[in-house]
């Protein structure tokens, strides 16, 4: 049972990490903005990116695994904000 629900777990990731990146895939990257924009994106979270991140901790440590791991800036800063 724990593989079953592991896998719909790991679904869910990929579609939300999938979603996010679909919303996302028109900003400009972080390596080519100035100091003051990756600040402004460090400090300020949209109403979507709260929206999307507004998951319990589990799925949150999960979304931030992948965040690493795929080396998904903006998502990282978005959930390092997230963190109390």
């Amino acid at each position: 049972m724990n593989f079953v629900l592991s896998t719909q777990v790991y679904a869910l990731l990929t579609t939300q990490i999938l979603e996010y990146c679909e919303h996302h895939k028109g900003d400009t990257l972080l390596d080519s903005e100035s100091q003051d924009e990756t600040r402004r994106r460090c400090t300020e979270i949209s109403e979507w990116d709260q929206r999307f991140i507004s998951v319990d901790q589990e799925m949150l440590f999960e979304i931030f695994l992948a965040a690493n791991y795929l080396d998904i800036k903006p998502l990282l800063l978005v959930l390092v904000n997230r963190i109390p």
